[in-house]
């Protein structure tokens, strides 16, 4: 008897199953062919953006070369052909920097300075790209700012970037033009007594201290604006 009931209670256990499968196989199915569809098109896109990246260093370095040889004008070509295409926000920095520094080298400051000036306001390149960009752009404006514009211009390097020290300095600059003495100096000191400050910027900042109580340097704002910004000391990798 007890042979029989397992027999049915099995035949009964089957029928139920052959039942659910009826009904919800199809949705078994559907979520397995989406698997096998997602991890096909994330393949897809990982290899293809493995190519595209491979592509982009091929052709910054190509350019990169061109510059080496001077070839300045076939440079340009090929970082504005970067520049047309679809780049990751890292070699878009780069090659807009790099067309940038070309621009000015060639006397085409109008140019560039666009160039730096967008680069800046572009929120899809890194904050590191965008404070180059902004330093530059205020470098190369510095002569036709007043301290109070180059300050708006570098807020927001002055609020939080490791490049800092770097836009006191210009600021700095622009206030010993207009003779703002005092304030130059609170700028100066700053950047002195800092300990996270490049030591080149220190250094350079105790010796236009020095300058200034002397008084010995009539047009020591020249000293204070460089091409290349320096960033502060920058902390062990986590």
């Amino acid at each position: 008897m007890s042979d029989f009931v397992r027999e049915v209670d099995e035949d009964y256990r089957r029928d139920q199953l052959i039942n659910f499968w009826r009904r919800f196989g199809w949705l078994f199915l559907l979520v397995a062919g989406l698997i096998i569809l997602g991890v096909a098109g994330y393949t897809y896109y990982a290899d293809a953006r493995q190519k595209a990246l491979e592509e982009q260093a091929t052709q910054f370095i190509r350019a990169q070369q061109l510059i080496k040889l001077e070839r300045e004008d076939e440079a340009l070509a090929e970082l504005n052909d970067m520049l047309g295409g679809d780049l990751s926000s890292g070699y878009r920095g780069l090659a807009g920097l790099t067309r940038a520094q070309l621009l000015t080298g060639q006397g085409k400051t109008t140019e560039a300075i666009a160039a730096y000036q967008s680069m800046g306001a572009d929120s899809t390149l890194s904050e590191s790209m965008r404070t180059l960009a902004t330093l530059s752009y205020a470098g190369l404006v510095h002569d036709n700012r007043t301290a109070a514009e180059l300050e708006e211009i570098l807020a927001p390097v002055l609020a939080t970037s490791d490049f800092k020290h770097s836009a006191e300095e210009l600021v700095a600059a622009a206030l010993l033009r207009e003779g703002n003495t005092q304030e130059a100096l609170s700028y100066l000191r700053r950047i002195r007594q800092t300990e996270t400050a490049p030591n080149t910027l220190r250094a350079r900042a105790q010796t236009l201290l020095d300058a200034l109580e002397d008084e010995s340097l009539p047009d020591i704002s020249e000293a204070l604006v460089e091409e290349t910004p320096e960033p502060a000391a920058e902390e062990p990798a986590p």
